[in-house]
């Protein structure tokens, strides 16, 4: 008998088991605790993603989703090419993928036209399907662009985008740089509720033998410069 085998005989197992008996709450959190663990070992890397594009970094994270999830798609024609969704049985899950900052400057204006995407586009707000999340990759252009300025101007950009039809803004229980946004589903009027999740790629070592190096040093000066604020388009 191959032992090594085992873990994955009991994970399907399991997903078996969540298909038939879990609540579709209880299959949108096992993502998100898997999604959690993904960014947080490729924050051990952050040199390598801060010069990849959103499509790059996702594949990233479907690559590791796929060894718990077979049944996970990278832009599956899902009404659309929804950049990453998973479905089990009758329950599905879908994320949106975009930037911040970085050389192109993206900002709130696009978040929500990622935003949109994921929630009037890509799902139709289904029993089974009320749930999406928007993978917010964060690469800040100063010291100013921290995580918390953006997300909180991220939030109240949605706010005012959404007006009324936002039911409420809540921050994610499980890990606080997370907040949950629900809305009314235009096609169903179920609330769909989406978990925004910061990743930010900044990477400025300022230790000497790092400063001696040219490609951390004109990082770094370009990094130090730049008096951008979080204002971008």
């Amino acid at each position: 008998m191959n032992l090594n085998l085992m873990p994955r005989a009991i994970e399907s197992a399991y997903r078996d088991l969540l298909a038939t008996e879990g609540t579709y709450e209880d299959f949108v959190e096992e993502v998100y605790k898997d999604i959690d663990e993904i960014t947080t070992d490729m924050l051990t890397a952050v040199e390598y993603y801060r010069e990849l594009d959103e499509v790059r970094i996702s594949h990233n994270i479907w690559m590791n989703l796929k060894r718990k999830w077979p049944s996970v798609q990278k832009d599956s024609d899902t009404n659309g090419n929804a950049d990453i969704s998973i479905t089990l049985g009758q329950f599905v899950w879908i994320a949106e993928a975009k930037i911040w900052g970085g050389p192109n400057k993206y900002g709130n204006s696009y978040l929500y036209g990622g935003y949109t995407q994921l929630t009037e586009r890509y799902s139709k707000g289904q029993v089974g399907a009320t749930a999406g999340a928007m993978l917010i990759f964060i690469k800040p252009n100063n010291a100013k662009q921290t995580e918390p300025k953006v997300m909180e101007q991220w939030q109240a950009y949605l706010t005012a985008q959404l007006g009324d039809s936002l039911l409420s803004l809540t921050p994610c229980p499980k890990k606080s740089s997370c907040v949950y946004s629900l809305q009314p589903h235009s096609g169903t009027d179920y609330g769909y509720k989406v978990r925004h999740i910061p990743i930010t790629f900044l990477h400025i070592p300022r230790d000497e033998s790092a400063q001696n190096a040219k490609k951390y040093k004109e990082i770094t000066e370009d990094f130090d410069r730049n008096i951008d604020d979080l204002n971008y388009e």
